[in-house]
């Protein structure tokens, strides 16, 4: 038996060879990372303590020696691609070998845990299924536009990846006669409620949707692209206004950008299901012409029959309402509105600590936060160079004495109680005006140690903007009832 079920090579489908070998890399990725893994299931790595062969095994030296150039996500598209025979890496060809020879000998190898570990697999993929029961991203988007895709997504839950946001990982596989499969894979929690990681039904759906719209817009982009490059007067006009919103204006890739999240917001209404996270992430990326883009694409919806040909007048439509969008993005606010849009922004950010805290914990903090940030720096040295407001910062200190700390606190009227069960953190974020101006994350603590335990992945999936945790555990939240002004 192996980890998900997969029959023996011959007999296996793409999605079934697919989900054995990103399941058997998130495991061994754990088995690498060691004291500092982190995965939706904690409980579940046991199995990297008492089964000490895996450390040895073929595999995991493939994939030690792949993570020094790579990261998870570039290797997971790889292994992908490699089932679907779409030239993969030739490294990631032997790592999937390996991870194929791994698989038949799992029985073997796990004896007696082998039978656990795939029931847990398969709770979570029956529970997991409740969410997506129905999908067909291809078909919601044939009935805003009138046009349908040769396309297939498969959601696939993990065991062994982290939750959201540091955990979702994508891919897509296109074969010769343009037929496209999309894989979406997230690590899912079975001893939380999925929810409190923001994973539900309408956050799955986007995520599949994604593939669709992007696949529409590409279809149309070489045409709209071409024409709006060669209107240098509304590129002018509307990078301007964005300027004061993001760091980087890239023109056209800005409006296809606006084009994703609208499409999506499009698909949602049609669902019947809320929109707020989109709405949210343009508001995190600076998409400042969202709400235009919204409504327009809210009229083209009200007509599928014309919606590809009066989708693809965009450039004139633009050239001529410029004065709206720019209207838009002058009554827009914004900036990350929740933690893990705030850690997952293309801004830099440094860590930074108190002076009095020891060096050992220190390191421990810069290793378990080194997944948002490499930049670290003391207190006192943060303060004394010009500018220390120019950066986005993740302070961290103990309430009532750390004065970063309890300034960060104060601004936003809150105080960090102690519980009975220790491990008390309190993680807040204070927003900027603009996408582009910075953001300071606060990370509170009553004792040092605490922080020390404390990791990145513990928040990265928030969508909250400030967040108590008692015994390592999220206890409260504000949710997402940011609104705008």
């Amino acid at each position: 038996m192996s980890l998900t079920g997969c029959p023996p090579l011959p007999q296996a489908t793409a999605r079934e060879r697919v989900a054995e070998r990103v399941e058997l890399m998130a495991l061994l990725w754990q088995v690498l990372d060691g004291d500092t893994a982190y995965c939706a299931n904690p409980r579940l790595l046991m199995v990297t303590k008492i089964v000490p062969e895996l450390l040895e095994d073929s595999a995991t030296t493939q994939l030690a020696a792949l993570r020094e150039t790579q990261g998870r996500d570039s290797i997971i598209k790889g292994l992908t691609a490699d089932v679907h025979g779409s030239g993969a890496d030739p490294a990631v060809h032997e790592l999937a070998e390996a991870l194929d020879s791994l698989s038949d000998r799992w029985d073997g190898l796990l004896q007696a845990l082998a039978i656990p570990l795939h029931k847990a697999y398969r709770d979570m993929c029956q529970r997991a299924g409740q969410l997506v029961e129905g999908f067909d991203p291809a078909g919601d988007l044939q009935s805003l536009t009138g046009e349908r895709d040769a396309l297939t997504v498969a959601i696939l839950p993990s065991l062994f990846l982290p939750p959201p946001q540091n955990g979702r990982h994508s891919s897509l596989v296109v074969s010769p006669d343009g037929a496209a499969t999309g894989y979406l894979f997230y690590g899912f929690p079975l001893d939380n409620d999925p929810a409190r990681f923001g994973i539900n039904s309408s956050w799955l759906l986007g995520g599949a949707w994604h593939y669709a719209v992007t696949r529409f817009i590409e279809r149309r982009w070489p045409a709209l692209g071409k024409a709006l490059q060669a209107d240098p007067g509304l590129e002018a006009a509307l990078t301007a206004a964005l300027a004061a919103h993001r760091a980087q204006v890239a023109w056209p890739q800005c409006i296809a950008e606006h084009l994703t999240i609208a499409l999506k917001c499009a698909l949602c209404r049609q669902a019947g299901l809320a929109d707020l996270i989109h709405r949210i992430f343009a508001k995190a990326q600076g998409a400042a012409f969202f709400d235009w883009f919204a409504e327009w694409t809210t009229e083209l919806a009200r007509d599928p029959e014309s919606f590809v040909r009066e989708f693809e007048r965009l450039p004139e439509i633009l050239a001529a309402r410029q004065g709206e969008l720019i209207e838009t993005a002058d009554a827009t606010r914004s900036g990350p509105a929740s933690i893990n849009f705030a850690l997952s922004s293309r801004q830099d950010r440094v860590l930074v600590v108190p002076d009095h805290w020891s060096e050992e914990l220190s390191e421990r903090i810069r290793r378990r936060w080194s997944l948002v940030s490499r930049a670290f720096e003391r207190e006192s040295t943060w303060r004394e160079r010009s500018g220390p407001q120019d950066v986005c910062v993740i302070a961290f200190g103990q309430a009532g004495r750390d004065r970063l700390i309890d300034s960060l606190l104060d601004a936003r009227g809150l105080t960090l109680d102690r519980s009975d069960d220790g491990g008390d953190v309190l993680v807040s974020l204070s927003p900027p005006d603009r996408a582009l101006k910075p953001w300071q994350l606060a990370v509170a603590v009553h004792d040092p140690e605490v922080a020390g335990n404390f990791a990145a992945e513990h928040v990265m999936g928030l969508f909250h903007r400030t967040a108590r945790f008692s015994d390592y555990q999220l206890v409260e939240g504000d949710g997402m009832t940011v609104e705008f002004a």
